[in-house]
């Protein structure tokens, strides 16, 4: 490099550790009018992991005109709520077993999503995008989609509330599904098939304390369950469905 090179210190970043990711894929400003909660808020996720968040601009422009590499803006992240073919809707911490359903959707009988990251295992492979209007678009390249923004909502998401959704038309979902023998499946078809099917169970990979977050959102949803049931449920999930379940490889 010929001369002087002034560094820009960034204004948002988060671990390579579970609930952050591998790499940031990209983002945009909210521009658009369909959600006004939205407006100022920079969306951005990440390219392997499917996680997305959001942070305010404005916010982010004081602190890199401070130019003071200890302070960083305050990132949120979204949550997203799958509608299923079935009318059952799902929460999700990331787009990564949305992805995956659609992967496997597309006819693919692998486990897990192509690729590889650290972070994720699988590549979820997500890019935002915005239309001419602003609107907001999450792409996923492992399955191939494209998936508009539809509602926004700014509290804990209640039977009914939409946060993220987009159905591939394409989609199968097997009525076939089972889970594997253990101390906890009883309980666990019983709470979770009351209002949505087996299959996100199964293609979801999550530590114990992400099903621990999963099924306290389905408690708090409706689905009811005693103190003891959720703890043997997040047992059998995480022994499961772990992110080194049984049977798989370990990344």
């Amino acid at each position: 490099t010929d001369g002087m090179v002034t560094p820009t210190y960034p204004v948002i970043e988060y671990g390579h550790v579970e609930g952050g990711g591998d790499a940031i894929s990209n983002g945009f400003v909210y521009r658009g009018k369909a959600f006004p909660i939205l407006q100022g808020k920079y969306v951005f996720g990440d390219i392997t992991a499917g996680r997305v968040w959001w942070a305010d601009f404005k916010e982010m422009l004081a602190i890199d005109a401070a130019r003071n590499p200890d302070r960083m803006a305050q990132t949120h992240e979204i949550s997203l709520l799958w509608d299923q073919p079935n009318g059952a809707k799902e929460l999700y911490p990331t787009m990564s077993p949305i992805v995956l359903a659609g992967y496997h959707a597309r006819g693919s009988t692998k486990p897990d999503l192509p690729g590889r990251g650290a972070v994720a295992g699988g590549r979820a492979d997500i890019h935002l995008a915005t239309d001419s209007n602003g609107e907001l678009f999450i792409l996923s390249k492992s399955d191939g989609m494209i998936r508009e923004v539809t509602a926004v909502t700014s509290h804990a998401p209640a039977p009914g509330d939409l946060v993220s959704h987009g159905v591939p038309t394409n989609r199968t979902t097997s009525k076939d599904v089972q889970l594997p023998e253990g101390t906890g499946k009883a309980v666990t078809e019983r709470v979770c098939t009351a209002c949505h099917d087996l299959e996100p169970v199964v293609q979801a990979r999550m530590s114990k304390e992400g099903w621990s977050d999963v099924v306290a959102d389905m408690i708090s949803r409706g689905a009811t369950a005693t103190h003891s049931e959720v703890e043997e449920i997040v047992a059998y999930l995480a022994a499961n469905f772990g992110k080194k379940a049984q049977g798989e490889s370990k990344r």
